[in-house]
């Protein structure tokens, strides 16, 4: 029974196969192989008249007029054309002149003038769709003979069979290859084409180069003639076996050349292929008694070539297709039974799995290690098992196997190590995985400083041999965040900087109009009492004191508009020192100077503590001066009527200058210092301040000293005043300065007190 049962499911598999028709592709294929290794040449004795691109593009019209189909008929009538057929749609009338010229043509041809018939469906408005028989018209029919030009694809969607003819309303009409050929076979409802004769074969000519006569008349004597649509756009096309897509009027060339060489190809019963079904059966019966396995294997190979060579002959000289499908499934069937008699399944199959998890084990170790988050496991323990070599990556480290058998507490900083010991705590109250997710700093081995962003993962693990014991395990999974929490770091400091600036040139702009405005409604209106002299004509003294007045007022606005222009001139780095030998005594004086407005009426002790043998400094004397200017105004501006106010000049140990302005004003608070130095920051930004200022004075004297190389220090306490120090490097300081009176036209006197 175990012999036989093998054979019980080849021939059923035999049968499932050939009713359902699941080889018909595989039979379609192994045909056309035949057709394309056995190619037969046409006999030249049909030519085909082609209506291609060419003659569309240099007619311009379609469809055309019956006058040039008439005009064809008489040429190939004069080159001598046996036999005249068209693949042409002659059903419909025309305008009765154009009819007339053709039915005249067809009245005075010699030969014989084929016209085509057509079985088509025709759909009809909510009624099922009829079979319509389309002849040409009446009077074209009585003088040509009609030819069926249907051709009808196979299942397989190839055409494969062409019919010898139709009945149409009880009348026989033969096929346009039957006809022409001569050969009509009534026993048979049709003849299967021999695609062996290749269609580049075929003479083909174009129809317009018959109109204009480029064509030789000895292409057509004696010739049958089949007239036909070629060209692509019309859409006259059929796939046919080996050779792809052919048209219409080609594919009747091919099937009447068939007929003249009398090729008519002949399919093999299905009974034929079930008997050599049963040989082959016999044959692998014969063999697994005899043969071994590799043997019987090259005989099923030599037995698939021998069947197609022996339908190859049949193809060749008998015309005839045998379908060799079924008969290679065979082979192909007894073959797989022999590979499994002959395979332990049992050991293929471990092998198969055994395989599966060892790739499965490295395809996940892979993953693991190359993913972009760094992962170590530890048991319920805390010992590491495993980590991954983005782990070892993140945290800096040049052996990541080193970390296994260590306690996670002794890589990971306190924040990670407690979320770990608080989720352990929490395992005899759950039985699922619990997680904890956060960011941390830590200090690697080779002195890096990251962030990282961890997640920590309890997980609970079961036995499935014992239920009711669980074991858990621990995984760290954490990524280098320290790019990204720098720049949002950054950005957020960036922000903060841009609102301030924002804030401070709003607080600018807002006081800006006091500030401007306050010194020039002084000029206007002090001027405007000079002019119209509005204290009389004998108050001189008055308006002496007026103009002092504006010329103040004025010097105060040019102040306030220097002070911008200098910030513009500072932020488009177009400031450069002109530096010289400076005398600092010489400075100091002429700050005190240029800050007397301010301080006449204020009733101030203005102090210069200096040797005068100090040395000077190489630097510009103007930025200096507007330096030490802004510093002393500054303090004039927030001390109280008689104070006193120190400007002290020093040098350091190490050759330093150190120019220092000391007030009893009220001093700054200590977060307020920062502050003082920004554009346009004022501490009091209200509008009924107590004093005035731009808030752009400090900034531009600290520039002034960076360009210079030093820097500003402040020190103050709110209620005690404040002393601001002018720091010089070492390399600035020379012996034996010059003057700056250059600076001005006339030194001023000198003065200790004011």
């Amino acid at each position: 029974m175990k012999r036989i049962s093998p054979h019980i499911c080849v021939f059923i598999i035999i049968a499932l196969i050939a009713l359902t028709g699941l080889n018909s592709q595989f039979h379609s294929k192994l045909t056309e192989l035949r057709y394309s290794l056995l190619p037969e040449q046409a006999t030249g004795n049909v030519v085909l008249v082609a209506i291609d691109s060419k003659s569309l593009q240099e007619t311009e019209t379609w469809p055309w007029a019956r006058s040039l189909h008439a005009e064809i008929i008489k040429k190939l009538e004069i080159a001598g054309a046996s036999d005249i057929a068209f693949d042409i749609d002659f059903s419909s009338k025309s305008t009765e002149e154009q009819d007339a010229i053709f039915l005249q043509a067809l009245k005075q041809a010699k030969g014989s003038i084929i016209l085509p018939s057509f079985k088509q469906f025709q759909k009809h408005f909510n009624k099922a769709p009829t079979i319509v028989h389309t002849e040409p018209l009446p009077d074209f029919k009585k003088n040509s003979w009609l030819a069926n030009v249907n051709l009808s694809p196979s299942r397989n969607g190839l055409v494969e069979k062409i019919p010898y003819g139709y009945k149409m309303n009880g009348e026989f009409i033969p096929s346009l290859a039957s006809l022409l050929s001569g050969k009509l076979n009534l026993k048979t409802d049709g003849f299967y084409v021999d695609y062996s004769i290749r269609a580049n074969s075929v003479p083909v000519v174009s129809y317009v180069d018959v109109i204009h006569n480029r064509i030789s008349k000895d292409v057509f004597k004696n010739k049958k003639v089949i007239i036909g649509a070629t060209a692509t756009e019309l859409g006259d096309s059929f796939i046919v076996p080996g050779q792809g897509i052919i048209s219409g009027p080609m594919l009747q060339v091919l099937a009447t050349e068939t007929l003249l060489q009398n090729h008519a190809m002949h399919h093999a019963s299905l009974t034929v292929s079930f008997a050599g079904v049963l040989i082959l059966a016999l044959l692998f019966l014969v063999l697994s008694f005899r043969t071994k396995l590799a043997n019987r294997l090259y005989l099923f190979i030599i037995a698939a070539v021998a069947i197609e060579l022996f339908a190859l002959a049949l193809h060749k000289w008998s015309h005839l297709v045998v379908d060799t499908s079924l008969w290679h499934v065979t082979l192909l069937a007894y073959t797989i039974i022999t590979l499994l008699s002959e395979i332990d399944f049992r050991t293929m199959l471990v092998k198969i799995t055994s395989q599966k998890l060892e790739n499965t084990e490295q395809m996940l170790a892979q993953v693991f290690n190359d993913s972009f988050t760094g992962t170590i496991i530890t048991n319920e323990d805390g010992i590491i098992q495993i980590a991954s070599d983005s782990a070892g990556e993140i945290l800096r480290l040049q052996n990541i196997r080193q970390l296994e058998g260590l306690h996670y507490n002794n890589i990971f900083p306190t924040d990670m190590v407690t979320a770990a010991d608080r989720l352990l705590t929490q395992k005899k109250t759950s039985d699922n995985s619990i997680h904890y997710s956060s960011h941390t700093d830590i200090h690697t081995d080779n002195g890096d400083n990251i962030t990282l962003e961890y997640i920590v993962t309890l997980s609970t693990m079961k036995n499935e041999a014992e239920a009711d014991k669980h074991g858990h395990i621990i995984s760290f999974s954490f990524q280098d965040i320290t790019a990204r929490h720098k720049a949002e770091i950054a950005q957020r400091e960036a922000t903060t900087a841009a609102i301030n600036a924002n804030k401070a040139k709003t607080e600018f702009l807002t006081t800006m109009s006091h500030e401007l405005r306050t010194p020039l409604n002084s000029i206007l209106g002090f001027s405007e009492i000079i002019q119209n002299q509005s204290l009389g004509p004998d108050s001189m003294d008055q308006y002496a004191e007026f103009a002092s007045d504006i010329q103040s007022s004025g010097r105060q606005l040019l102040s306030v508009v220097n002070n911008i222009l200098e910030v513009t001139r500072m932020e488009s780095g177009s400031v450069q020192l002109n530096e010289e030998k400076c005398d600092i005594i010489d400075m100091i004086e002429y700050a005190i100077e240029d800050t007397s407005y301010q301080f006449k009426n204020q009733s101030l002790n203005i102090v210069i503590e200096a040797n005068k043998n100090i040395p000077g400094l190489l630097a510009d004397p103007l930025l200096c001066q507007k330096t030490l200017t802004e510093i002393i105004s500054n303090a004039i501006k927030f001390s109280k009527p008689y104070d006193e106010i120190v400007i002290s000049a020093r040098e350091t140990e190490n050759g330093r200058i150190i120019i220092s302005v000391k007030d009893q004003g009220e001093g700054i608070s200590k977060h307020e210092i920062d502050n003082i130095f920004k554009p346009f920051y004022q501490i009091d930004s209200s509008k009924d301040r107590h004093f005035e200022g731009t808030g752009i004075g400090l900034t531009t004297a600290s520039a002034y000293m960076k360009l210079h190389g030093g820097n500003i220090k402040v020190e103050s306490q709110l209620g005690e005043g404040t002393t601001i120090h002018l720091n010089f490097p070492s390399d600035r300081t020379i012996e034996n300065p010059g003057s700056i009176y250059n600076i001005n036209q006339s030194k001023p006197n000198d003065r200790k007190i004011a």
